[in-house]
């Protein structure tokens, strides 16, 4: 619910920013409404019924997003309606840059709100029951842990300090230099001549 005049229009989308896994730089629309009168939610037509957020196992926190934007007229989103002879979640992709672009004569952004969202044991029972398809699971694989060389426990004839560097992660030496570096120097200063 949100104040505002009765005889105002409004278009209310809920996305998943981090859905799309296919690389299209797309988002996954779970919610649109178009053509709220004021702040009566029923009013409005509901061009993509709503679907709960359903991130897959393995995939980590997704970002989801309530776009509110007021409208200057009504408008036809009758191409926004979801392509039955797709799956589900293909049928949702969906671009809100696209949206937004081909529309911004007659939309304003009005307001955002977002939440994050990661799997549970509910998303495994969507996806047999409404989707009728199996859970999508995913896994990362983590690099092989870094093992440093064999150290020689007396190293003769060799600086200390030297000899430890050498073990040591080289981003982790260049980090001390930088900021040894960075104390001596003034961000307002000149550099020295």
């Amino acid at each position: 619910s949100f104040q505002c005049d009765p005889n105002e229009l409004w278009t209310l989308l809920m996305l998943n920013l981090d859905g799309d896994v296919s690389g299209e730089e797309k988002e996954h629309i779970h919610w649109f409404i178009g053509n709220i009168s004021g702040n009566d939610l029923k009013s409005g037509t509901e061009i993509v019924p709503y679907l709960q957020p359903v991130p897959p196992r393995g995939s980590g926190y997704h970002r989801h997003v309530f776009l509110l934007f007021q409208q200057n007229q009504k408008l036809n989103y009758d191409d926004f309606q979801l392509d039955q002879t797709q799956s589900i979640l293909d049928s949702r992709k969906f671009s809100t840059l696209q949206f937004y672009r081909d529309r911004q004569d007659v939309l304003t952004p009005a307001s955002f709100a977002f939440f994050q969202c990661n799997w549970d044991t509910t998303v495994q029972d969507i996806y047999h029951t409404f989707f009728d398809e199996p859970e999508p699971i995913y896994e990362y694989d983590f690099p092989k842990r870094y093992v440093n060389p064999k150290q020689e426990w007396f190293p003769r004839k060799q600086p200390f300090n030297l000899y430890m560097d050498k073990y040591r992660d080289p981003k982790q030496i260049n980090k001390e230099f930088l900021e040894k570096k960075l104390n001596k120097v003034h961000p307002f200063d000149g550099p020295e001549p």
